[in-house]
């Protein structure tokens, strides 16, 4: 499903240069679901950025599903990972004047997937049968996160990325988010790869990939 050789990113300010990411090899097969672990500044969201196509690699491959996720374009890119990719952000970026279900819809509607039907069906399914018309100012940060694991599930894709998807919840909540994502991503038989300080949650997961190299490595 994911193959990533010789990766590598860099941010420059000036002189200044840090190694943000730094992976030799790293494959996941499809409907695994990984653990991906680390110290803070190593690398865990950079990596999932590069995946998705967020950011530009300095150098090596990434392939996803068998496409080379770099060797076309920005636009390319960008119809790739609505096709394909669901991305359950640490910072959820919900909009603030919609409701939860609307949160949910309107994201399946902008990448032509399905309805509003399914996303109520999904929004219960993570446990938010009653927050369904409450904006995201009305919900707990932790029912925050519920909802962006709903609407990055809500058009059935074959990679789900989630960074921290559980990282602002009370113990039992937490639970409850993770194996509900897990549960929606076998009925659609898609790959999770997640960032997690958990190790609880890691363990929860068939396996962990923990990043390399030194964090924050500063170069020539």
């Amino acid at each position: 499903m994911i193959a990533l050789r010789d990766v590598q990113k860099i941010y420059r300010r000036g002189e200044d240069a840090v190694v943000a990411l730094s992976v030799g090899d790293l494959s996941v097969e499809r409907g695994e679901h990984v653990a991906v672990v680390g110290p803070s500044g190593c690398g865990k969201t950079t990596l999932l950025h590069v995946i998705s196509g967020l950011v530009v690699p300095d150098r090596g491959t990434v392939v996803v599903g068998g496409t080379d996720v770099f060797a076309a374009g920005e636009a390319a890119r960008d119809r790739f990972r609505a096709r394909t990719i669901g991305y359950v952000h640490q910072t959820f970026n919900l909009l603030a004047a919609y409701t939860a279900l609307e949160n949910v819809a309107l994201a399946a509607y902008f990448a032509g997937g399905v309805h509003g039907a399914d996303a109520g069906d999904l929004l219960r399914k993570v446990g938010l049968a009653d927050r369904l018309q409450h904006r995201p100012s009305e919900l707990s940060v932790g029912q925050q996160q519920r909802v962006a694991v709903a609407r990055a599930l809500v058009n059935r894709p074959k990679l789900l990325l989630a960074d921290e998807p559980t990282g602002n919840q009370d113990p039992a909540t937490a639970r409850q988010t993770l194996d509900a994502l897990r549960s929606l991503a076998n009925e659609i038989e898609a790959t999770i790869i997640c960032v997690t300080h958990d190790p609880k949650v890691a363990e929860t997961l068939d396996r962990a990939i923990e990043l390399p190299g030194s964090p924050g490595e500063a170069v020539a």
